[in-house]
C-alpha cells in the first residue's frame, strides 16, 4: 500500500480531483444524501437496486447439482465457458459500441430481457448443456455499464468526487449483501423439494419488472442525462476517427 501512495501518479486532472472526507464514506445513508440533491440520482436509486439483486444469489451450484447432478468437472466447463463469453465481449461486443448503437436505455432493457431468459432458462431446462448457453448471452448485456454512465454524469455535473461516489454506492448496497444472500438461502432450503428453481424465478421475474415497469417509469426524468451521455459517446467514437 505505501508503494503504490509513492509511485502511482494521479490519474485525474486538477480540475477533476475533489476533496473527499472520512466522514461521507462512513455514512451508512451517503448515496441517499447524495440523491437528496438530485432527481436523476432519485430515479436511478430504484435502477441500482434491481439491477444489483441477481448478484446476491448464491444458490445456483447447489441448484445444479441437485437438478443435473453436476459435479467439479461441470462447474469448471461453467466457468472456462463464462471466460470464453468475456473474451468475445473484448473483441466483439464492447460496451462503448453497443451503447453507442442503442442508447443508454435499449441498451439497459435489452441487458434485462437476456438476464431473465438466462434466468428462466437455467430454472425449466431439462438440459444440462442448455446452460452453458448462458454464458454466451453475457456479452451482450452492458445494462449496468450504460446505468453507470448516467451516475457518473450526474456525480460530475454535481461536482461529486469518485472517491465520494463510490463510497456512496458501497454504502447503497450495504443492505443488499446483508439481507438478500441468507434470503436467498432461505428460499432455496424451503422450496428446494417442491420448486428448487424459486431464486431463478425471483431474479427473472425481478428483470422483467426492471426492463418493463422502473425503467419506463423513471426514463421521463433520466432522457435529458441520457441524452447528453450518448452525446459525449459519439463524440469519442468521432475522435477516434
Amino acid at each position: 500500500s505505501l508503494s503504490c501512495l509513492i509511485l502511482t501518479e494521479e490519474s485525474l486532472t486538477r480540475k477533476a480531483r475533489r476533496k473527499f472526507t472520512t466522514k461521507n464514506a462512513s455514512n451508512p445513508l451517503s448515496f441517499l444524501s447524495l440523491a437528496a440533491k438530485s432527481v436523476s440520482l432519485r430515479a436511478l436509486t430504484p435502477i441500482l437496486i434491481a439491477q444489483a439483486i441477481p448478484d446476491y444469489d448464491y444458490t445456483s451450484r447447489s441448484f445444479y447439482r441437485q437438478k443435473f447432478k453436476w459435479k467439479v468437472k461441470e462447474t469448471s466447463n461453467l466457468m472456462f465457458c463464462n471466460q470464453i463469453s468475456g473474451i468475445i465481449e473484448s473483441f466483439l461486443c464492447p460496451e462503448n459500441s453497443m451503447i453507442k448503437l442503442l442508447g443508454v436505455k435499449a441498451t439497459t432493457q435489452l441487458s434485462c430481457v437476456l438476464g431473465s431468459i438466462q434466468d428462466f432458462n437455467a430454472a425449466f431446462t431439462n438440459r444440462p448443456e442448455s446452460i452453458f448457453l448462458n454464458a454466451f448471452l453475457s456479452p451482450f448485456m452492458h445494462g449496468r455499464t450504460a446505468i453507470n454512465t448516467l451516475v457518473s454524469e450526474e456525480a460530475k455535473n454535481l461536482s461529486i468526487g469518485h472517491g465520494e461516489l463510490a463510497a456512496s454506492l458501497a454504502n447503497l448496497y450495504t443492505p443488499l449483501r446483508f439481507c438478500l444472500p441468507t434470503l436467498f438461502s432461505e428460499l432455496f432450503a424451503n422450496f428446494q423439494k417442491t420448486t428448487p428453481q424459486i431464486n431463478f424465478i425471483v431474479t427473472g421475474v425481478t428483470q422483467l419488472i426492471l426492463c418493463g415497469v422502473i425503467i419506463p417509469t423513471t426514463w421521463k426524468t433520466l432522457k435529458p442525462l441520457a441524452e447528453k451521455v450518448e452525446t459525449n459517446y459519439g463524440k469519442v467514437e468521432g475522435n477516434k476517427d
